[in-house]
């Protein structure tokens, strides 16, 4: 009971208002979820994690697995702080995958994903 009585006394009555104040544990740990501030060098690491993940094809992962994997990544990332969008994620996904069987599918993108159209595209913007 001292240790909430304490929390609460430093703290401000707008962030008193909205805590939970059930126990100290509960009321710390809720304020080290609002203000805790990641870690950036984790932050980067796990995008990257997340960016690294590839499938391949004849491994002993299965493409479930790899998806559930990527899911997990995507996660971590949340947790500290990182959005990665739905399109972005399915874009991930997507390039995760061998390279052989997602041409088909990259290429009726129309091109977005092909780093020489991205080129072309910024060269025309420069010129």
């Amino acid at each position: 009971m001292q240790s909430l009585s304490t929390i609460l006394m430093n703290i401000t009555p707008n962030v008193q208002a909205s805590l939970d104040c059930s126990s100290a544990k509960t009321a710390w740990d809720s304020l080290v979820g609002r203000y805790a501030q990641a870690d950036p060098i984790m932050q980067n690491l796990a995008h990257d994690h997340l960016h690294a993940k590839h499938y391949i094809d004849g491994n002993t992962e299965t493409l479930p697995g790899h998806i559930t994997e990527l899911q997990r990544l995507r996660e971590a990332c949340s947790r500290l702080g990182i959005t990665v969008s739905d399109s972005q994620f399915a874009g991930i996904t997507m390039l995760s995958m061998p390279s052989p069987s997602w041409d088909p599918v990259i290429s009726t993108l129309g091109g977005v994903l092909d780093p020489k159209v991205i080129i072309s595209h910024l060269n025309m913007e420069w010129s």
